[in-house]
């Protein structure tokens, strides 16, 4: 089968428009996946932007997702939204939803985790979880009980219950203003300054020139006839160190 991931404009008659956002994502099927695994949209989460959260010890604090959703499934079906966190072991948290046909804001609070588990050592955002993780190992594998509840091992990332959106053409699922914050009440979505989210942005990802065939991005020094190096200063410091690719 075949998924197709798009950026749409949303228009003024759209709820998120009137909210303040200009776009949306969706995924729409061109033709029906079949005899896949799974299907599922995460957001990795950087450790130091939940450090205060506490997850996996026993101070832990809860925290609030909230994003607007739409669908061209049937009205009241059900849709999964999921945290996967891996700490000493993977743990997850698996909420459900049912779809309006319409533009919807979803929220769901995470509590605590009962017990400690150790250090955090990444954190996943995840939506429209598919046939495979369903709490069994295997497709169609009915979940023990996995919704509202913090659940152990890899096989805890989804529900059973969830409509199949994928199996039908012409389906798409499609949502904007996804956000996630400490606490228990979901606020309005954060808009930072456009001068900031670049900034965030270049600290994973730079491209330097690429406008036309000959570009100038550095200062450079010939040490032989056949060596060379060329200093190239980037905007910010990186996440972590460069791989560079040169095209």
């Amino acid at each position: 089968g075949q998924v197709t991931v798009s950026r749409q404009t949303l228009l003024a008659s759209d709820n998120p428009y009137q909210v303040g956002l200009q776009y949306s994502q969706r995924y729409t099927v061109n033709s029906a996946l079949t005899g896949f695994n799974y299907l599922y949209i995460t957001q990795p989460c950087e450790l130091v932007t939940v450090a205060d959260f506490n997850l996996g010890t026993p101070f832990g604090s809860p925290f609030t997702v909230s994003f607007w959703f739409r669908s061209n499934i049937p009205a009241g079906s059900t849709m999964c939204a999921a945290i996967q966190t891996y700490i000493s072991s993977q743990m997850s948290y698996v909420t459900e939803f049912k779809t309006t046909g319409t533009w919807q804001y979803v929220t769901f609070t995470v509590p605590p985790m009962s017990t400690a588990q150790g250090a955090l050592t990444s954190d996943n955002f995840l939506l429209a979880i598919g046939s495979l993780y369903t709490g069994g190992g295997n497709p169609g594998a009915t979940p023990t009980s996995n919704v509202n509840t913090w659940a152990s091992g890899i096989n805890s990332l989804g529900s059973a219950a969830m409509y199949n959106w994928w199996n039908n053409a012409g389906n798409y699922i499609e949502f904007t203003g996804v956000q996630l914050e400490k606490g228990t009440v979901a606020t309005p979505f954060e808009f930072r300054p456009y001068a900031t989210e670049l900034q965030l942005c270049q600290r994973y990802f730079t491209q330097l020139g690429g406008q036309s065939t000959y570009n100038y991005f550095g200062t450079g020094i010939a040490s032989s006839a056949t060596n060379g190096n060329i200093f190239v200063p980037l905007p910010t410091s990186l996440r972590t160190p460069a791989n560079a690719t040169l095209t």
